[in-house]
């Protein structure tokens, strides 16, 4: 069994796929079970794992998109620091790893002024009450926002 999630964004016009390996580049076997918080994906892996995401356009159709990709830090408190652009427009393929002790520990997937979208691998307990409340685990096929959300940031 692959261990796989998707995920989208109408916003962004982009699904996501973000798959767990560990540092050998080994495909792990159990799904990554993010935690959705707000417009952020929250993965708790073991320190050496890894989440590899994969963005494609959602539907050829639409005009393209400027999307921003940005690696960034969040803390134990979910704040960001270090952020840096990475690639732009038409984003597809390959598009990061996300290490829990590394510089640079999320991505953000964002157009200009709009809410971005982030996976991160956060340093953090997740069995804090204070983590996880105002968070829900998320399900395969999850937007990145809310549908009405990511509607309006059209």
């Amino acid at each position: 069994m692959k261990s796989q999630s998707k995920y989208h964004s109408l916003l962004n016009n982009q699904n996501y796929i973000c798959t767990e390996y560990d540092r050998r580049g080994r495909l792990v076997n159990n799904d990554p079970s993010p935690v959705k918080y707000e417009n952020m994906f929250l993965f708790d892996i073991p320190d050496e794992n890894y989440i590899k995401i994969v963005a494609y356009e959602r539907d050829l159709s639409l005009p393209p998109r400027t999307v921003t990709v940005s690696s960034m830090y969040l803390d134990r408190h979910l704040h960001g620091t270090f952020i840096t652009n990475n690639k732009s427009n038409r984003i597809k393929g390959n598009v990061a790893r996300i290490y829990k002790n590394e510089k640079y520990n999320a991505v953000l997937f964002s157009r200009h002024n709009k809410l971005p979208c982030i996976f991160c691998v956060p340093d953090v307990d997740f069995t804090r009450p204070d983590l996880v409340r105002g968070k829900r685990l998320a399900r395969d096929g999850y937007s990145t926002m809310t549908l009405s959300e990511d509607e309006n940031q059209n």
